[in-house]
This record gives structure tokens, C-alpha cells and sequence, in this order.
């Protein structure tokens, strides 16, 4: 989270109550806005951990920092977009707590804790030493610019998805299509993939990918460069593209084409209003629907590629 600077040093928090589901359209409004970076905070159930069985989630709130004062224009803002939203009369609730100067670095650090999904623990140099049960295993992130911390919904999705995989059938040869901070590639290689490599457009993210296999001792195992789809080539065994809903749409032949026969493709980072279109587009590249996943507004969803796909992948080339 983005935390604003103020002469007198004096912040104000606010905790946005807003409809389930909202909470990602809500951050997506405050940054066009101007209002800054918010976040998501969720809170599970006592003694309940993020991927055991029947986790519904407990509340969430959207948190912002502002400069003190700067918060009585949001409140006519929220009014408006709760009218563009269609929420219900009293379905939203915002509140404020002053806070004053201190060391916001650590204060950031507090509000980022470890926490498990699909058996890995996310974690930060600055959770060390990390406590851990026998069966975890850890991943560490590098605290950087380039998506993907893994507490976005669709990263959660991605990971879990992810080591069911490699439960299943072990997949040596991944690729993981607009990386960011490399997470889906380096858990990768933790489970033991052979290869795992990744490429983003972001300038920020092969350097932080690169660190991040390093910190995690999977290095020699892992690629990662700066780059857009047309710079992958070759088969592969498992490829992961967490992109939005008009990028998966425009590039699902070209996510088709580097499958080889029988891989697994997951496409995720796409909204409720956009589920049918996107899973037409994979259709109409010959990809077979395995399932699709749900998580609040957030969508996901796994394919097969066939043989028939493939065939005619290799025919536009």
C-alpha cells in the first residue's frame, strides 16, 4: 500500500464495509479516483487458515491511508459509486481512525502477515525467522513493484490450481505468461518442476522474479525475461496466464498454440461480467473446459488442450 506524505506527519486510516464481492471493483475506483493504493483486508474464521476445506471467508473491508482531512470528500464519492453499483440503501459503512506520525514502513509490514495457500507459505524477508509445520513449504517474495504478493484472489486461485497439478500429474515443463513477481514459476520449481519460466512487459519484473528464485534456491531451475507472448515459443506442459479478461480473449490462440497435446492451461484474473466472453474465446480456440473457478467477482478456469487444437495451431504457423 501506497502511504501518502503529510507535513505534520498526521495520517487517517479508513476501513471501507462494502457488499461481498465489491471489494476489488472498490480498489480499481479509489485508484482511478486519485484516492491512492488501498487493500484488501480479509479475516477467517479463529484457528482457520486460508486453504482448509469449507473457508467461506469472514468480513472484508477496504483500507486506505490519506492525509488528515483529505477524507470528508470521500464520502459523497462513495455515495455515487454505490448508486453506479446498485448497492442497497445502508449496504455500505465508512469508517475513520486518526493516526499519527511513526515508522510507516513498519507500520506496512504489520498490515502484510505470512499466511498459507495450497500448502505454501507466502512470506517476506522480514518475517524471518518463520515458524512452519512439517508440510509446508516455504516461498518467499521480494518486497518489490511487480504483481503478485499472492494475496490477490486470482494469484490464490493460480497456486492452488497449481499444486493440485503437480499432485496429479507433475508437469516438468511450465510457463507462466505474464509473470510479475514470478510466485506461480518459483512455486513451480518448489514442487519440482523441471523448468519454470516466465515473461512479463513490466520492466520491474524479471529482475524480481530472478531474486525470488534465488531466495527460494530454485535459481538454476528458472527463467524469466522481459517480453510480451510473441517472444514464448516452444510446448509446454503447463502453462499459467493470471491476465485480464481482454488479453486472454485476443492471445487464447496464441495460449493454444504453446500447449502441447493433453497440457493444462489456467487462465485466470478475469471478473464475473466477463466470464462468458472469455470462456467462448477458449473455446473458439479448441481448448476443453475442465472447470471453472469462483472467488467472490474473481473468475478462473482450467483447460485441456487437444489434439485438434494443436493441429490447427500448427496450420497458422
Amino acid at each position: 500500500m501506497s502511504i501518502p506524505s503529510s507535513e505534520s506527519g498526521d495520517l487517517e486510516q479508513v476501513r471501507l464495509r462494502v457488499p461481498a464481492g465489491w471489494e476489488e471493483s472498490v480498489v480499481w475506483a479509489l485508484q482511478q479516483g486519485g484516492w491512492g493504493t488501498a487493500l484488501v483486508e480479509q479475516g477467517f474464521p479463529a484457528g482457520q487458515l486460508d486453504d482448509e476445506e469449507g473457508c467461506g471467508g469472514g468480513p472484508q473491508e477496504v483500507v486506505l491511508v490519506l492525509e488528515a482531512g483529505h477524507s470528508a470528500a470521500l464520502g459523497p464519492a462513495l455515495e455515487r459509486w454505490a448508486l453506479v453499483f446498485g448497492w442497497a440503501p445502508g449496504a455500505w459503512q465508512m469508517d475513520l481512525r486518526h493516526l499519527p506520525a511513526e515508522d510507516w514502513e513498519r507500520c506496512w509490514q504489520r498490515r502484510w502477515p505470512a499466511f498459507r495457500c495450497a500448502g505454501f507459505v507466502i512470506h517476506a524477508g522480514f518475517h524471518l525467522p518463520l515458524t512452519t509445520r512439517p508440510a509446508d513449504l516455504p516461498l518467499r517474495q521480494i518486497t518489490g513493484s511487480a504483481f503478485g504478493t499472492g494475496g490477490h484472489p486470482s494469484t490464490r486461485m493460480a497456486l492452488r490450481v497449481l499444486r493440485r497439478w503437480w499432485q496429479e500429474d507433475q508437469p516438468q515443463r511450465w510457463l507462466d505468461v505474464g509473470t510479475g513477481s514470478g510466485i506461480l514459476a518459483v512455486a513451480a520449481a518448489i514442487l519440482g518442476a523441471g523448468l519454470a519460466v516466465g515473461m512479463d512487459p513490466d520492466p520491474t519484473s524479471p529482475d524480481q522474479a530472478r531474486a525470488a528464485a534465488r531466495l527460494n534456491h530454485v535459481y538454476p531451475r528458472c527463467c524469466f525475461w522481459r517480453g510480451t507472448l510473441d517472444s514464448v515459443a516452444g510446448e509446454w506442459d503447463a502453462v499459467m496466464a493470471n491476465l485480464q479478461s481482454g488479453l486472454l480473449q485476443t492471445h487464447a490462440s496464441d495460449l493454444s498454440r504453446l500447449c502441447k497435446p493433453g497440457a493444462r492451461l489456467f487462465v485466470g484474473g478475469f471478473m464475473d461480467r466477463n466470464e462468458g466472453v472469455t470462456l467462448a474465446a477458449m473455446e473458439s480456440a479448441g481448448l476443453l473446459l475442465d472447470r471453472v473457478h469462483r472467488h467472490g467477482r474473481w473468475r478462473a478456469a482450467e483447460y485441456r488442450a487437444s489434439r485438434r487444437a494443436y493441429s490447427r495451431a500448427l496450420g497458422a504457423c
